[in-house]
């Protein structure tokens, strides 16, 4: 089974179109966010079924922070790792995830979570299809809180654990951005 980051590497390779939308729906993101006003909330509101790798974050910081196991021994560095990714990057990834840690908990959270308001009963959101080159499957998912997490995939999960009341966050109306289905990703049920 090909890992979802090889599978995405592929997707951007292949396909020059999703590269120049994922690039511009950044620098939308971006412009659109600068006319948004910062609001404050709990980062309990912002947990969603399909972002199974927040939960994942949470625990990781758990069991590093309390349990004082190492990164290797994390079921979040254990899972990236059988699905391909390399432990040489997973290691410096989920180090900067304790870097950032120590910063808010030291500093406080400045940079506001972004997410997307889904009025909808049901969002699409996407997976890719086993044995594919990248191929994306979307289905519709029941929208519980009416929200996505579009960026704070890091920030969020570090308020959550440090049970920060409120967190800085910019609501946007949904635009091009596509959901993924974290929780199969992860195969996490």
């Amino acid at each position: 089974m090909e890992s979802w980051e090889k599978k995405s590497r592929i997707l951007r390779k292949e396909n020059w179109i999703y590269r120049g939308i994922r690039t511009i729906n950044f620098i939308l993101i971006d412009l659109h966010g600068k006319f948004i006003k910062t609001e404050y909330h709990n980062p309990e509101k912002f947990i969603t079924k399909n972002r199974k790798d927040i939960d994942l974050s949470v625990k990781f910081l758990k069991n590093i922070l309390e349990d004082k196991i190492s990164i290797e021994e994390t079921l979040i560095f254990k899972k990236r790792c059988q699905d391909g990714s390399s432990p040489k990057n997973q290691k410096i990834h989920l180090k900067h995830l304790l870097d950032l840690y120590e910063e808010i908990k030291t500093n406080g959270m400045k940079k506001p979570i972004i997410v997307a308001k889904y009025n909808s009963p049901t969002i699409k959101i996407w997976k890719y299809s086993e044995g594919t080159h990248g191929e994306k499957i979307w289905n519709d998912f029941k929208n519980e809180t009416g929200f996505q997490l579009i960026e704070g995939t890091h920030r969020l999960p570090i308020a959550i654990y440090l049970k920060i009341k409120k967190i800085p966050v910019k609501i946007y109306k949904p635009m091009f951005t596509q959901i993924p289905n974290f929780t199969e990703i992860f195969d996490i049920k």
